[in-house]
């Protein structure tokens, strides 16, 4: 458990700020990436969604693009939201004192 090294409080907060800015940036990037991917294997998806009929043409590619931006960001976001919690604990004061204010990084970490 931690406590406020200023005034021994338990009442402390985590601020996560790094952690929450890279897990949107990751899922941002992850998505814009992940789609593109999907968007360059068009050609693919249309070749099979073909069998099915015009419709098919149009579906495949649509699902396809949603799939990679849904999966794309997933990954991005997991990466970033781990890359900012590391910054969050060996660089930033990442923990608030309710009682006094004060503001520390983790002496555990």
């Amino acid at each position: 458990m931690i406590s406020c090294p200023q005034c021994q409080s338990p009442r402390i907060e985590t601020l996560d700020r790094a952690r929450t800015t890279g897990a949107a940036i990751g899922a941002v990037a992850g998505a814009a990436s992940g789609a593109a991917a999907a968007l360059r294997s068009v050609p693919l998806g249309t070749t099979y969604g073909s069998l099915v009929g015009p419709a098919g043409v149009v579906l495949g590619a649509v699902a396809g693009a949603a799939m990679g931006g849904l999966s794309g960001g997933a990954v991005g976001c997991e990466i970033g939201s781990q890359i900012g919690k590391a910054v969050d604990q060996n660089c930033l004061k990442n923990h608030h004192c309710l009682e006094c204010g004060y503001r520390f990084r983790d002496p555990y970490a």
